[in-house]
């Protein structure tokens, strides 16, 4: 028996064929702009909770990958179990570049950059620790305490140790932003549209406060490299929450978002009833309904389809919602007996 409807089939050839919230239209402008955007940028796709954001970004990987550019996605909420996000970006920044077609004159150079990140990223994020741990306890741990301890005797040999940390720690920043400049310049082709590394970063919403706002900040300050490109999937009502969490109900949450993303874009709301009918297709509905002894069957559906539709939009349901609602029908038609009616009107109201 199906509970959950199944991940929609994205094809290479045509990302947007099952495309049943009509925003096939929303990709072109949107990838035109990646394109001749100059210049490093976040662009926020905002959209609430279950408003389809993964399946229009997920289709949108395709079609940016079909333009030529090096395309890689990180779900956040998947990730937010690693030590630090940037561990996370890095590594499916390896994964996307080694199945990036690249001219075979810059494959072994490619390789050895690739391989020099992933050590300056090991190198950061044991500096970091102590900072993550920090923001992690909101100060209640004490990480100095020792530090301080030595200061105060008067060694001068901590203070000394800690200003050539400072030093190596500025040293791999720009190590990093280097090589990353230099893969974003390797995947370029001469005489075409220029491409982009466009790392996509999903659920960042959903993570654990600590870890989203470690992840915007190591966009910030890592990532800010001519040829990179954010796009960052978010509820930016919740995000502005989990700031809230970390740094206080009374914190500007917006003003702090917006040190990090330049460029907002509303996901537009599908038309009322449209993923119903969708819907009605992955999970069966119609099969389950021709099944049925009494009653007749393109009445039923075309009744049930239509009260659903309006019932879920009146009441502005998300499409997450919307799934559950559709699934407990499907149930509802695999256990009832085939030779009863289920009178379409009043199942809608009780679903």
């Amino acid at each position: 028996m199906q509970i959950r409807s199944s991940d929609l089939e994205i094809p290479t050839n045509d990302p947007f064929e099952n495309d049943c919230l009509d925003r096939r239209e929303l990709e072109p402008p949107l990838t035109q702009f990646v394109t001749q955007a100059i210049g490093p940028f976040v662009l926020a796709v905002d959209g609430s909770w279950g408003s389809g954001k993964t399946t229009f970004l997920k289709m949108w990987q395709v079609k940016l990958d079909n333009a030529g550019h090096l395309c890689l996605y990180l779900n956040a909420w998947k990730s937010d179990f690693v030590q630090d996000p940037l561990v996370a970006v890095v590594g499916e920044l390896s994964i996307a570049i080694k199945k990036h077609p690249l001219d075979r004159l810059d494959e072994d150079n490619v390789r050895k950059t690739i391989e020099k990140i992933e050590k300056t990223a090991r190198s950061i994020v044991k500096r970091l620790i102590p900072v993550g741990a920090k923001l992690l306890t909101l100060g209640a741990l004490d990480i100095d305490s020792a530090l301080e301890r030595e200061l105060s005797a008067g060694t001068g040999a901590v203070a000394e140790n800690l200003i050539q940390d400072y030093d190596k720690g500025k040293s791999d920043i720009d190590a990093f932003r280097k090589d990353l400049e230099f893969l974003a310049n390797a995947i370029q082709e001469p005489n075409e549209d220029p491409v982009k590394i466009v790392i996509i970063i999903d659920e960042l919403d959903r993570c654990r406060p600590t870890y989203a706002v470690q992840l915007l900040e190591r966009i910030k300050h890592l990532f800010d490299v001519e040829g990179v490109v954010f796009i960052l999937g978010i509820d930016r009502n919740q995000l502005s929450h989990s700031v809230k969490a970390l740094y206080g109900s009374e914190f500007d949450a917006t003003g702090y978002l917006k040190r990090f993303i330049d460029i907002d874009y509303n996901l537009p709301e599908p038309s009322i009833g449209c993923y119903c009918q969708s819907l009605f297709k992955r999970f069966g509905i119609d099969l389950l309904l021709s099944k049925r002894q009494l009653g007749n069957h393109n009445t039923d559906r075309s009744d049930l389809s239509s009260y659903l539709g309006y019932l879920m939009s009146s009441a502005q349901m998300s499409l997450r919602d919307q799934e559950q609602v559709i699934s407990r029908l499907r149930v509802i038609l695999q256990t009832i007996s085939k030779d009863h009616s289920i009178y379409p009107i009043t199942l809608s109201i009780f679903l």
